[in-house]
C-alpha cells in the first residue's frame, strides 16, 4: 500500500483501503491525541472531511472511543433549529440503527462538531427541552474495548448541557430527540 510519492499525498480512496486493513489497535494508536497534530499537516483538506470532528472537536471525543463515521459541520444558529421525533406515532421504542436511518432520512443529522456549537450556545437551547436527550447521530462512534457503536447525545445536567456516549444498540424511546435546520416555506 506504499502509494505516496516524494511531494504528493495519498488518494483519499487509498487512505480509506488503509484504514481498513488496520487492526481496531492500530486505528486507536493512529488517532491518538498525540498523533493529532501529525495527521493535521500529512491529511489535505479533502482527506480531512472524511471525519471532521476529528480536527473540529477532538477535546469531545470520549476517551476510548474512535470515529468510525462522520458528517461535516452544519453552519446554523441555535434558534434556527426544530427538535423533533423520530418515533411514530404507534411507536414506542426503535432501533439504533433505524434511529440512525430515520435522522439521516429526516436531515436531522448533526455531528460532533455541531454538538461543540450546541456546548458554546447551550444557553440558546430551548429550555422545554432539558428533560430531553438530543441525539447528535452523524457522528458514529466505536469504544476500543466492546467494539460496540456509540453516537453521542446532549444531556442536561446540573444547570449545564454535557455530551455523552450512549449505545446504539439499546431501545431509542420518546426521552431522545433530533435536531435539525428549519423548513423554510418558499413565499
Amino acid at each position: 500500500m506504499e502509494e505516496r510519492i516524494e511531494g504528493r499525498k495519498p488518494s483519499v480512496d487509498s487512505l480509506v483501503a488503509l484504514w481498513r486493513e488496520l487492526s481496531p489497535k492500530e486505528q486507536f494508536a493512529l488517532v491518538d491525541s498525540n498523533n493529532r497534530p501529525d495527521l493535521k499537516t500529512f491529511l489535505t483538506t479533502e482527506q480531512r472531511l472524511l471525519f471532521p470532528s476529528l480536527f473540529l472537536a477532538a477535546d469531545l471525543i470520549p476517551k476510548n472511543h474512535i470515529i468510525v463515521g462522520d458528517v461535516g459541520p452544519s453552519r446554523f444558529h441555535v434558534d434556527d433549529l426544530e427538535f423533533i421525533h423520530y418515533l411514530k406515532s404507534n411507536e414506542s421504542a426503535i432501533s439504533g440503527e433505524e434511529m440512525r436511518n430515520r435522522a439521516f432520512a429526516l436531515h436531522a443529522d448533526l455531528g460532533l462538531a455541531d454538538g461543540a456549537y450546541l456546548l458554546v450556545h447551550e444557553s440558546e437551547i430551548p429550555a422545554g427541552l432539558q428533560d430531553k436527550h438530543i441525539v447528535l447521530p452523524g457522528t458514529l462512534l466505536c469504544h476500543s474495548d466492546t467494539r460496540e457503536n456509540v453516537v453521542l447525545v446532549l444531556i442536561y445536567d446540573r444547570g449545564h448541557w454535557r455530551l455523552e456516549p450512549v449505545w446504539l444498540n439499546r431501545a431509542w424511546n420518546f426521552a431522545s430527540c433530533l435536531a435539525r435546520l428549519k423548513v423554510r416555506l418558499a413565499r
